[in-house]
């Protein structure tokens, strides 16, 4: 992973683990992704959020890809690090 990107998908981590913590729903994740240039879909019955090139499914929402995302984006950065 190219250090650019490992510092933007940091920056959006620690952002998204904030909006975690404050209970955020299927709106605010949704607007989070648009807003930080990623995608919140449904399709097939599954939900999917995908932000700099990291992606998070989940089949109950929104809320839960996010949360998907989150422990995908922890993994990505965890493997870049060593």
């Amino acid at each position: 992973m190219r250090p650019e990107t490992a510092s933007r998908l940091a920056v959006l981590l620690c952002a998204a683990e904030a909006l975690q913590r404050q209970g955020a729903g299927d709106a605010a994740t949704q607007d989070f992704a648009s807003r930080n240039g990623g995608v919140a879909r449904f399709t097939g019955g599954t939900y999917e959020i995908r932000m700099a090139g990291t992606a998070g499914t989940a089949t109950m929402g929104y809320a839960s890809a996010f949360a998907s995302w989150i422990n995908a984006a922890n993994r990505r950065l965890e493997k870049a690090n060593g």
